[in-house]
C-alpha cells in the first residue's frame, strides 16, 4: 500500500524484480478499496470499481485468472532461469 502517487509503479516494478514475481498488486492507501494496478512484466492493468458497490477483489480475481492464462498460453507458465526443472505450462 502506498501513499505516493508518483512512485507507486516503480515500487511495484522494483517489486517484481526483486522478489521475482510475475505480477505485483499495488493501491494507493487512499483508494486502496475502489482501484488497484496489476503490474506485470509488460504491462500496467488499472482495475476500477467506478463507482458500483461492490468488493474490489471481485475484480482482481478474474483479471488475475486472465492474466495467468495469458502466461500459460505464452509457454512462461513456472518460468524461471534459477530453476531449471520448472514445468512447462500445457
Amino acid at each position: 500500500m502506498e501513499t505516493d502517487p508518483n512512485i507507486l509503479i516503480q515500487k511495484a516494478r522494483d517489486s517484481l524484480i526483486k522478489y521475482q514475481h510475475q505480477l505485483v498488486i499495488g493501491n494507493m492507501l487512499s483508494t486502496r478499496k475502489t482501484e488497484v494496478v496489476l503490474v506485470t512484466e509488460k504491462d500496467e492493468n488499472w482495475i476500477r470499481t467506478e463507482g458500483k458497490d461492490i468488493e474490489i477483489e471481485g475484480l482482481i480475481i478474474p483479471k488475475c485468472i486472465e492474466l495467468h492464462q495469458q502466461r500459460i498460453k505464452e509457454g512462461k507458465l513456472l518460468e524461471d532461469p534459477a530453476n531449471e526443472s520448472a514445468v512447462e505450462g500445457d
